[in-house]
């Protein structure tokens, strides 16, 4: 597994907030909530992505742990934010970069590879990482999907 070292800038973000178990079900089922819920907010309010759906893990615990799922938007898109959609920011900063590819339910094994990249480096897992899905699971084959997965340093 190759991490890439990548310097991020920060983007306007709207985005939805769960806390969950990290079983695969649970992830896949409040993804599907969230681009339900930003599809009709973005419909609603003409508000328009400006880049691939964003997911921010963060604040874990051993019950859980808590997801931001949104997208980039243009700056004047933020000053729509309102329920339970939330306007912000995307991280920004030095990170590392890895690549999986094909199916999310098998993302587990490819941060299992990039913690054991991370260890022989001698660099701490982070306390959040988020993943970008540059692939559109309705277009594209479960096996050719691509999901980037950044891991911010220090």
């Amino acid at each position: 597994m190759n991490l890439e070292p990548v310097t991020i800038k920060a983007q306007p973000f709207l985005y939805v907030s769960h806390t969950i178990d990290m079983t695969p079900a649970a992830i896949r089922n409040v993804m599907d909530e969230s681009f339900r819920t930003l599809g009709g907010f973005f419909g609603q309010n003409g508000v328009a992505p400006s880049g691939p759906p964003i997911a921010l893990y963060r604040d874990f615990t051993t019950d859980g742990v808590t997801i931001d799922v949104g997208f980039p938007v243009g700056e004047s898109g933020l000053a729509k934010a309102h329920g339970e959609v939330k306007a912000g920011t995307t991280p920004s900063g030095k990170a590392l970069k890895g690549i999986h590819r094909g199916p999310y339910d098998q993302l587990r094994g490819t941060y299992a590879a990039l913690e054991g990249e991370m260890n022989k480096a001698g660099i701490p897992m982070p306390a959040r990482m988020w993943e970008v899905y540059p692939s559109d699971p309705e277009k594209t084959s479960t096996a050719d999907l691509v999901t980037e997965i950044y891991l911010p340093v220090a």
